[in-house]
């Protein structure tokens, strides 16, 4: 949320407030660890470890990112920087594209996101050192102060959710969290996510589900076995209102999503800014082909372009993706 605050829709108001608190120390290691959280969420950060109680503290959760052992934490700190999300890596092993690619996908990201990702590579129990004392560091900086406020809203959602499991059920319960959460059958539910993987509880009837106020619109699967399955689901907030655009804007903008490609595009850029080589590793399409079809989804006004270094890196408006329904329905009105 704090990174991209266009992926987290209306609340750029409680970014600015927060990061203005940051000291430059802290602010400078937030810019150099921020990979782990943005876009591609290494797995540690929805639920740690199994062994922590169902109700723990910040405590509780920052000893045990502390004992992490160092190559289950480099593999996951070093997956957000793989294209392949879905790859099944164990602990020891690093994402298949090798040292030098994932060095170049650190590099579009910044030099100190580069020199993050060279120490995880040289030395990953100083990075998890840092990463504790950047928490830490939250804590102090805004987190009690924010906490206060958000635990008695979260715990109402907790309250309204075991009430909802006690007398409708599991999949009622898990359907009902989210736009993106749909039910499949009697035994099932379906999140809509851009990779694909299988919870079974058959055998391991254990699923963290965990509200936030901070993560709308995103549902966030914790689906890699060797972790304690989770959804995080966003606590629901009222959109402000905004100007809307003239019906033919809108038209154009839908007309942009209508080709599959760059519907394609449009999801993978929804989790993080990227390069043009990078959307065609992970799309199978051709560089020049990208290049086409980001074209016209920047003249719609889908898409804005940041320079990083050599790097440009494409952004998707998740403000006008998120307002097109809203927009059409009021310019048919008009």
């Amino acid at each position: 949320m704090l990174t991209s605050p266009d992926h987290h829709l209306f609340l750029a108001d409680w970014r600015d407030r927060i990061l203005a608190t940051f000291p430059p120390a802290l602010e400078r290691e937030f810019r150099a660890l921020a990979f782990l959280w943005d876009g591609y969420r290494a797995n540690y950060f929805l639920a740690v470890s199994s062994d922590l109680p169902v109700h723990r503290d910040l405590d509780e959760e920052v000893a045990a990112l502390a004992i992490i052992p160092t190559d289950a934490f480099a593999t996951e700190s070093l997956q957000p920087l793989g294209t392949r999300l879905d790859e099944p890596l164990a602990p020891g092993h690093r994402p298949g594209e090798g040292d030098d690619q994932l060095l170049a996908h650190a590099r579009a990201r910044g030099g100190s996101v580069e020199a993050t990702a060279r120490a995880l590579l040289s030395d990953p129990a100083a990075v998890q050192r840092r990463l504790v004392t950047f928490v830490a560091g939250c804590r102090e900086a805004f987190f009690d102060d924010e906490w206060r406020g958000l635990e008695p809203v979260l715990r109402q959602s907790v309250d309204d959710a075991a009430a909802i499991l006690a007398s409708r059920g599991p999949l009622v319960l898990l359907a009902g969290l989210s736009h993106g959460i749909h039910r499949h059958d009697d035994r099932s539910v379906v999140v809509d996510k851009a990779f694909e993987a299988t919870i079974d509880l058959t055998d391991e009837p254990c699923l963290l589900v965990l509200p936030s106020l901070l993560c709308h619109p995103h549902v966030i699967v914790q689906s890699n076995p060797r972790w304690v399955h989770g959804i995080q689901y966003p606590v629901h907030r009222r959109a402000p209102a905004a100007a809307l655009p003239p019906l033919e804007v809108t038209v154009a903008r839908l007309e942009a999503l209508a080709d599959p490609s760059r519907r394609e595009l449009a999801a993978l850029l929804a989790n993080e800014a990227r390069s043009t080589q990078e959307l065609a590793g992970l799309s199978g399409l051709t560089p020049p082909t990208v290049s086409r079809h980001l074209t016209v989804l920047r003249e719609a006004g889908l898409v804005h372009v940041t320079q990083q270094g050599h790097f440009r890196l494409h952004h998707l408006d998740l403000d006008v993706i998120g307002g097109l329904g809203q927009a059409l329905v009021a310019s048919l009105l008009r």
